[in-house]
């Protein structure tokens, strides 16, 4: 049974947590005390009543399996070390009654990538987002951007924008990531896998699979979007040129405001040039997709060869 008093959330073990991992604190808790789920490594998601005001010191240090919560309006101070070690946590919303962030308080949160912080935080202690690693977006009001940036180091400033100039940035990254691999000079697996439709319209041979046994007769154009999906995750990650855009992208400074957003999409574009140029470093790749694809062809024939007539009997002699 987990340790209540007065209010307090002292401690919770694996032994109470639900069969699937979950948890949920009991209504008419007032704070999350001092480590009180440090090292509860079995918990994955956690629902917190609106009667909780602060999530004390290391209160979930170690959760390395928690991957989600939501952290209700009724809390004001998120304090050192809270959610220290939480590496699988992957985004977080703070709620605008929080006013403070502790010294720590989501170090090593290794596969957050986006955080939401209000206008109400006022206080961000040191460290709060050390070795934060994944985290691309620190979410805020517009009106905030600037004040929000202050109470942040140098490295973590360009990551603050609004969730509406985020979904901007999204957008024009895909784009043009789309672009390259739309490029048959420098994705050949294209071609022959990434687009129905560009196999229709290039009038490319079809080449059958077998998805089932009585069922020969299967085009790659006929097989399925989680196929297809498949194929297209897979051709990827085996395109460097894709893998350096991406990674240029990545490191492209963010707009800090609405008005910075069109010097972004040119700075884009003028790294998709770039990297287009370099288009000679999948020649190796489109030689052996070639050469898989023949194979391929070539088995698919010798599995299923043609048919040869019988031939008859000769007759016996009278």
């Amino acid at each position: 049974m987990p340790r209540i008093h007065n209010g307090a959330l002292l401690e919770v073990t694996n032994n109470d947590l639900n069969s699937d991992g979950s948890y949920t604190i009991p209504d008419g808790v007032t704070s999350i005390e001092y480590g009180a789920f440090n090292r509860c490594e079995s918990l994955t998601s956690l629902s917190i009543p609106d009667s909780v005001t602060s999530i004390g010191k290391y209160a979930f240090m170690g959760c390395g399996r928690l991957t989600s919560l939501t952290i209700p309006a009724s809390v004001t101070s998120i304090e050192i070390g809270a959610f220290a070690g939480c590496i699988s946590l992957t985004s977080l919303s703070i709620p605008a009654s929080v006013t403070s962030i502790g010294h720590g308080a989501f170090n090593r949160c290794e596969s957050l990538t986006s955080l939401t912080i209000p206008a109400s935080v006022t206080s961000i202690g040191n460290g709060a987002f050390n070795s934060c690693e994944s985290l691309t977006y620190i979410l805020t009001e517009e009106s905030n951007l600037n004040a929000l940036r202050e109470l942040l180091p140098d490295e973590l400033k360009q990551k603050v924008t609004t969730k509406e100039i985020a979904t901007s940035i999204d957008k024009v990254k895909h784009d043009h990531l789309d672009l390259l691999l739309k490029d048959p000079s420098i994705n050949p697996l294209y071609v022959y896998g990434a687009s129905k439709e560009l196999i229709q319209e290039e009038n490319i041979p079809e080449q059958t699979v077998s998805q089932k046994q009585d069922d020969p007769k299967t085009t790659l154009r006929d097989l399925p979007n989680d196929v297809w999906y498949e194929i297209n995750k897979r051709m990827i990650e085996a395109i460097p040129i894709y893998q350096k855009l991406k990674k240029s992208l990545d490191e492209l400074p963010l707009p800090k405001n609405t008005n910075e957003l069109a010097d972004y999409k040119k700075n884009c574009k003028a790294l998709l040039t770039t990297h287009t140029e370099k288009r000679e470093f999948s020649q190796a790749l489109m030689k052996k997709a070639r050469n898989d694809f023949s194979l391929f062809r070539s088995k698919r024939e010798e599995a299923t060869p043609a048919e040869k007539p019988a031939s008859k009997k000769p007759g016996k002699g009278k």
